[in-house]
């Protein structure tokens, strides 16, 4: 039971875990299958988040840049 507990204690701290300090052997020794896919999941999804987000500045820096040369 006390293993059980353990695991669902660390699932919790999953998205506590750094990017830096993601050591692959460590993750692989600390948690199960499951946990791993969790976190992998999660990255891929802040990626995205920030890609998108890098997008959008880089759309505005445009259309700045093109409102600004539209008027001179």
């Amino acid at each position: 039971m006390s293993k059980s507990k353990s695991r669902v204690s660390s699932s919790g701290s999953l998205l506590k875990i750094p990017r830096d300090d993601m050591d692959p052997d460590d993750l692989f020794v600390k948690h199960n299958i499951s946990e791993i896919k969790l976190i992998q999941q999660r990255l891929r999804c802040s990626d995205a988040d920030a890609k998108q987000e890098e997008l959008r500045l880089m759309v505005g820096y445009v259309k700045a840049y093109f409102f600004t040369v539209s008027i001179i």
